[in-house]
């Protein structure tokens, strides 16, 4: 029966360490590793493009050979030889569907700031914006020498700005969204150096999307990581607690079934070792081992031991009395 119980003990105590170091080695590789992984998913992605195309009308002149020259082409445009001016604009979404409201405004804007609006105009539109402007150069400069002679100020350069702005509804699948544009040129008239110098991207393309992350648990050994920290921790510590509160009950225990060897680590600074046990002296049985160390400690006197084959023997010897277990 002691056998099978020491069995079950250690094998209980092995049980314990197992879990505790199993545990450990689960915790310490799932606090390596993260327990979510991002991942980003495009919910919509389009792009918006908007365009101007500016054409000056030209007199008949041997300079430029044509009666229309677009401002892509680059090349100088001198103002004496320009009769008016043409801009058309479109705005569209490509891979979305838009709607609502474009305007348009025209001003004309000195250097020191001031301006006069020339044009405003707003139109409705679906599935792509568009306008089309006729700018009368000789009004602009006319208006604007006008308004220069009321401050006293001598015209000789201003500047044509043209802004579309875009009020709109974008729909891309199911996803409905307020999508508002801007988008701005310069024609800039220099009456002294006899130019028209065209400023601003007449081309913009603007890419839009929207991006949401999702998080995926991590798993490990088919657990995902988060439970496996908690389960790991909690295991860890049960089996740490386990496996000591076994160890210190096997200490007590084995202290309890040899209490010879508990009285001999407890008194081993007054336990000294001979090769005999002296005769002819009146033997005293003691019941205890600490019985024979209190005699021992009121004599003053060290605790003798005998060792005889597989026998050990303890004893204090009071003059001609000897005590012993």
């Amino acid at each position: 029966m002691k056998v099978e119980k020491s069995f079950v003990f250690t094998a209980a105590l092995l049980i314990a360490m197992a879990i505790t170091l199993l545990s450990g080695v689960i915790g310490v590789y799932s606090y390596m590793r993260e327990p979510y992984r991002a991942m980003q998913i495009t919910l919509y992605s389009y792009t918006k493009v908007s365009r101007y195309q500016v054409n000056f009308y030209m007199k008949p002149n041997n300079i430029y050979g044509d009666i229309v020259i677009s401002a892509d082409t680059k090349i100088p445009i001198y103002l004496n030889l320009v009769n008016d001016i043409n801009i058309s604009y479109i705005y569209r979404a490509i891979n979305a569907k838009t709607y609502g409201t474009l305007r348009t405004v025209i001003l004309l804007l000195h250097p020191d700031g001031w301006s006069k609006k020339y044009f405003d105009n707003s139109t409705e539109f679906s599935e792509k914006a568009a306008t089309n402007i006729y700018i009368d150069l000789n009004s602009t400069i006319k208006t604007m020498d006008s308004l220069c002679k009321e401050a006293g100020l001598r015209l000789s350069t201003f500047s044509i700005v043209i802004t579309t702005y875009i009020d709109a509804k974008t729909e891309i699948g199911s996803v409905t969204k307020v999508d508002t544009y801007n988008h701005s040129i310069t024609l800039g008239i220099d009456l002294t150096r006899n130019r028209i110098d065209v400023a601003g991207n007449l081309q913009l393309t603007t890419p839009v999307e929207e991006k949401k992350t999702l998080y995926e648990k991590q798993e490990v050994f088919g657990v995902d990581i988060e439970s496996a920290r908690i389960s790991s921790t909690i295991a860890t510590a049960l089996g740490s607690i386990a496996t000591a509160t076994l160890l210190v009950t096997k200490a007590r225990i084995a202290e309890k079934e040899n209490p010879l060897k508990r009285f001999e680590s407890r008194y081993r600074n007054i336990i000294v070792e001979v090769k005999n046990m002296p005769e002819k002296l009146t033997l005293i049985q003691v019941s205890k081992p600490e019985e024979l160390a209190k005699i021992a400690r009121l004599l003053e006197t060290p605790i003798h031991k005998v060792v005889n084959d597989s026998t050990v023997k303890y004893y204090v010897i009071d003059k001609d009395k000897i005590y012993t277990l």
